[in-house]
């Protein structure tokens, strides 16, 4: 918990304000991107989520219809705080 201090931002911060939010929301969606342990990171496990307020985007390694070359696809979610 120490190590994100300090890395989220008060919603007021960002300029580009979410759909449907406003002074009058009772609701706030945050999300916090777990790090990979270290036994994941023996393995060489690929770190599939990249967190930067207030986004997150989920990698996908999949492969194509071919059923040898690999791509990696790209989902991005925006929320309130994302850390």
């Amino acid at each position: 918990r120490d190590a994100h201090t300090g890395m989220a931002r008060p919603h007021d911060d960002d300029p580009q304000e979410p759909l449907g939010m406003g002074e009058d929301c009772k609701i706030c969606v945050c999300v916090r991107k777990r790090p990979l342990n270290s036994k994941e990171q023996k393995k060489k496990e690929h770190d599939a989520v990249t967190c930067l307020h207030p986004t997150a985007t989920v990698h996908s390694a999949k492969l194509r219809v071919d059923g040898i070359s690999k791509y990696c696809d790209h989902n991005t979610f925006k929320f309130d705080h994302a850390f």
